[in-house]
């Protein structure tokens, strides 16, 4: 697994006409699926008169933490369309909404599956995918001698110092990138816990 994986910089919206059903996209760079709650949520109080809500999101790297709902439209027509632009993007940590209004006209199940897809391209192209680092957590243990000095290692690692506990030996949590944690290991006198 890579330590660095691409997502959005900031929120991102699109709107397609097909047959005169709108398609408004939404995209929303995420952490977790509270996160997918909440914007769900916001968008239903948004648009109380919209006939379908369908989204997908995906989060973290290993393909296994994501979903792709229709929200009643024939199975397998937004959701995975949806989701599979995300994949086209190469994106992670994203929710991708696409609200209908209904125009009237039937598109069947190819047309919606078209829509819906091209929906969320145009709303993904209008967005700025960014690269970020992954991070995780650590707990690092260093003698007081050795104290300043992991100070100075931490703040030129860009990591973020979560709790310390001063005892014999000074106890450390932090958040820090994951290409930063092996300059981490080489140093004799940081203990990490497992």
């Amino acid at each position: 697994m890579s330590p660095f994986y691409n997502t959005l910089s900031s929120p991102c919206e699109g709107l397609i006409i097909e047959k005169l059903s709108k398609f408004y996209g939404y995209a929303y760079p995420i952490t977790s699926k509270e996160d997918v709650t909440s914007i769900l949520k916001s968008l239903q109080q948004s648009h109380p008169k919209s006939r379908h809500i369908c989204y997908a999101y995906r989060l973290g790297d290993d393909k296994t933490n994501f979903r792709a709902n229709d929200d009643g439209e024939p199975s397998g027509s937004a959701g995975k369309p949806i989701l599979n632009q995300i994949d086209s993007f190469e994106l992670t940590d994203v929710l991708v909404v696409i609200v209908r209004y209904f125009g009237g006209t039937k598109l069947g199940k190819s047309g919606l599956t078209s829509a819906y897809k091209l929906s969320a391209k145009v709303c993904l192209e209008n967005g700025s995918v960014i690269g970020l680092e992954r991070r995780t957590q650590l707990t690092l243990s260093v003698q007081m001698e050795h104290y300043h000095k992991a100070q100075e290692l931490l703040k030129s690692s860009n990591a973020l110092i979560i709790s310390e506990v001063f005892t014999e030996t000074i106890t450390i949590q932090v958040e820090i990138g994951e290409s930063q944690r092996k300059m981490l290991t080489q140093n004799k006198w940081i203990d990490i816990a497992t």
